[in-house]
């Protein structure tokens, strides 16, 4: 497609303006990899005169993901497509995976699909950003309310555009440390994610059903929050008269301890899995501690376990896709529940059945159940927003 077309289609989309042979003309785009260059090129280099309302609101890059999740242009795609500008090796075996199964979906007889999910009931929506703060005062703010630029009352939070241009809820505090710790604690619901930066200029993602609490102030020997559900970090480096400050993550009985890293943490059920991505961390319990390298994952369940892994599959999250290997059915299904906000059941015994895959957080939810159901021998029934899983 030529450039000034796509402009036009752009320009007409973004307006409201599409016909459906327009819109049909952009699934094209979107399925063909040939044009993806042109079109993160386009919106990398967007004007404010360029007729894309949303353009002073948000910025390119959440634009163009917001274009990619809309059912009207994306609905022949099987998966969300990988941002072509992630750099790590492992994510080319994932767009390989999303390739064949997509391929396998668009084969498979779309009366043998039907038969893999019965479903029944209105629609399920996939989750999105939402989260509440409590406060150190025990005050309770819904962040959902609160848009661009918004500060909450005089405690220095406020929501602002992130390097990203996705919506970032940012602490500053105000005033001086009294020397006693009082925390805010962050968390989000079912259904609901979110992004903060802390003070020191460490990130935090919480993925679905997760909560952060964080002092008021750091203290200058050390930094420390705590942490339940799931949480990836971006840990800023911090020095104080050339003194490396730590940051500490206290998660049930697990301690984690670094100076400057990249990690995800999952404790959703009585078990700790720390991934490493980059740096090195250690983890205490208390009977001893151990160290984690990149590319390492620990499992603490009143002991640790060290093992190898492709980090890709644990923080696969935070980039909108869920990604798993050999995963057991109920692990695969409780994301599905937290992310969704349905509840599921099981009809049978399904402890040997696993699942393989990366799919899009943003699929709809019928098309991903008939995913997980092409691979194995289980089926789905959905009613409203209950799942049932058969054999």
């Amino acid at each position: 497609m030529e450039e000034k077309r796509l402009r036009e289609l752009i320009s007409k989309y973004h307006n409201g303006q599409c016909t459906e042979q327009e819109y049909h003309e952009l699934q094209e785009v979107l399925a063909d990899p040939v044009q993806h260059d042109l079109l993160e090129n386009y919106y990398d280099n967007l004007q404010p005169q360029e007729k894309v309302p949303e353009v002073n609101l948000y910025g390119s890059d959440r634009i163009l993901k917001n274009v990619w999740n809309d059912n009207r242009v994306g609905q022949q795609r099987k998966a969300r497509r990988i941002d072509q500008k992630q750099t790590i090796p492992y994510y080319k075996i994932a767009v390989a995976v999303l390739l064949i199964l997509g391929s396998v979906i668009w084969w498979y007889p779309k009366s043998k699909v039907g038969d893999l999910v019965a479903r029944t009931g209105s629609e399920v929506v996939h989750g999105q950003d939402r989260a509440q703060i409590q406060l150190d005062d025990g005050r309770i703010f819904d962040l959902d309310s609160l848009s661009g630029g918004a500060e909450l009352m005089d405690k220095g939070f406020y929501l602002t555009n992130g390097e990203g241009k996705e919506m970032v809820f940012r602490y500053s505090p105000t005033g001086t440390s009294t020397g006693s710790l009082k925390y805010h604690t962050l968390s989000t619901p079912k259904g609901g994610q979110f992004k903060l930066e802390l003070p020191d200029g460490t990130l935090v993602w919480l993925n679905a059903e997760s909560k952060v609490s964080f002092p008021a102030h750091f203290l200058d020997r050390e930094r420390i929050v705590k942490c339940e559900g799931e949480v990836y970090f971006e840990v800023a480096k911090r020095t104080i008269a050339d003194k490396r400050i730590p940051f500490k993550v206290m998660t049930k009985d697990q301690e984690l301890e670094v100076l400057g890293t990249t990690f995800n943490i999952s404790s959703y059920g009585s078990t700790v899995v720390t991934t490493l991505v980059e740096g090195r961390v250690s983890l205490k319990d208390h009977h001893g501690q151990v160290f984690l390298e990149p590319n390492q994952q620990a499992v603490f369940d009143k002991s640790f376990e060290i093992k190898a892994i492709d980090p890709m599959y644990a923080v696969a999250w935070k980039d909108g896709d869920f990604a798993f290997h050999k995963s057991k059915i109920g692990d695969v299904m409780a994301a599905v529940s937290r992310w969704y906000n349905v509840e599921v059941h099981f009809e049978g015994d399904f402890s040997k059945d696993s699942f393989t895959g990366t799919i899009s957080k943003y699929e709809n939810i019928d098309k991903l159940l008939e995913t997980i159901a092409l691979t194995g021998s289980i089926k789905f029934s959905r009613e409203g927003r209950v799942i049932t899983v058969k054999k």
